[in-house]
């Protein structure tokens, strides 16, 4: 019976533990699990909105032919888009 004494002590001591149980451990983790994600969620809500471009901007009114056309008569009008998003891309070489 000493030797089986000796090899319990020997592995950890008694058999309380120091410490939180395995349930509140689980627990603790899903706190800390939580709190990270409400950062993450709760502090881009609390920010605000994106700021973004000024709603009274308006662009400059512009008039070009159509190139891709025989008929030279038909113009591209940015008021023809009025109302839509629009993305004008200007390339030049």
């Amino acid at each position: 019976m000493a030797e089986k004494k000796a090899k319990s002590t020997s592995k950890g001591g008694t058999s309380k533990s120091k410490g939180l149980s395995a349930n509140a451990q689980w627990a603790l983790i899903g706190l800390v699990g939580a709190a990270i994600l409400g950062v993450f969620v709760l502090l881009p809500a609390l920010r605000g909105p994106e700021p973004g471009p000024p709603s009274d901007v308006t662009a400059e009114a512009f008039d070009l032919p159509v190139l891709n056309d025989d008929d030279l008569d038909n113009r591209v009008r940015l008021a023809d888009y009025a109302g839509t998003p629009t993305v004008v891309n200007f390339f030049a070489s």
